[in-house]
C-alpha cells in the first residue's frame, strides 16, 4: 500500500509546524515528526 499526502495536508502539517514553533522550536519538530510517523504507520 502506499500512502500519498496531498498538498492540502502537506500545508496543514507547515501550519501546524509553524504554529507550534512559537511556543518551541523543539515541540514544533516533535509534533510535525509525530504526525508523520503515524501516518506511516498506517
Amino acid at each position: 500500500m502506499q500512502i500519498i499526502i496531498s498538498d492540502d495536508v502537506k500545508s496543514a502539517i507547515t501550519d501546524i509546524f509553524d504554529y507550534s514553533y512559537n511556543i518551541s522550536a523543539n515541540y514544533a519538530s516533535r509534533i510535525v515528526n509525530n504526525i508523520y510517523n503515524t501516518i506511516y504507520d498506517l
